[in-house]
């Protein structure tokens, strides 16, 4: 005898949400005591503190212990932290293309300049170390001293890159851009103080003219 079974009606699923302004079931949160906060920032300022000390130019702060944990500090936390502090008088190199009207301005532009397609132009750093390897190979005697304004110091050079007979200095960068006569100035920025009494704050302190080989 078959038996015959009714069938159930379907139930369609719904979803149960939660009432609005409820926000559900609590998640977990782990609360940290306000002191082991405290405390570990007071760790970490404290470190910073010492590692700045560490690799800065001496001054007159003075910390406890500081030449025990100083080695410490430089092998496990480096840090370039004296180009914050350098100063704006250093001697830095320029190099003065000599053309047919005089000199050129200095081969290194600004980074972000458009001819550098705004800074995209990565090659324009090379420039620095290519013009570092030019000061390096020039020779001892071709260095002049010139205690001066720039603009005298330059002129003396030009006057000098005319006579010709310049030494010959072989710049061996992989994609050259300092080639044929030209002016290395080493120069300083003078005393703010003094700005405004001269058209050019900026003294040459050496040169020298050479004639650099690509």
């Amino acid at each position: 005898m078959a038996i015959e079974t009714m069938a159930q009606p379907e139930v369609a699923a719904t979803e149960v949400s939660a009432p609005p302004g409820d926000p559900g079931p609590a998640r977990p949160e782990v609360k940290v005591p306000r002191v082991i906060l405290l405390l570990c920032a007071a760790v970490l300022a404290l470190v910073g503190v010492y590692d700045v000390k560490t690799h800065v130019p001496a001054n007159i702060l003075d910390l406890p212990v500081h030449a025990q944990v100083k080695p410490v500090l430089r092998a496990t936390l480096p840090q370039g932290w004296a180009f914050f502090t350098r100063s704006p008088r250093e001697e830095n190199l320029r190099v003065y293309p000599v053309t047919a009207d005089g000199l050129a301005p200095h081969v290194q532009a600004a980074i972000a300049d458009p001819g550098h397609a705004f800074g995209l132009d990565r090659a324009v750093r090379a420039q620095g170390t290519e013009s570092a390897l030019v000061q390096y190979a020039a020779p001892a005697g071709a260095w002049v001293d010139c205690e001066g304004p720039r603009p005298e110091c330059l002129e003396q050079a030009l006057v000098q890159a005319r006579d010709g007979d310049l030494p010959e200095v072989a710049n061996p960068a992989l994609r050259t851009t300092i080639c044929g006569p030209v002016v290395l100035s080493i120069e300083r920025a003078g005393a703010w103080a003094y700005r405004d009494l001269v058209a050019d704050n900026v003294r040459s302190t050496q040169y020298a003219v050479v004639e650099a080989t690509c």
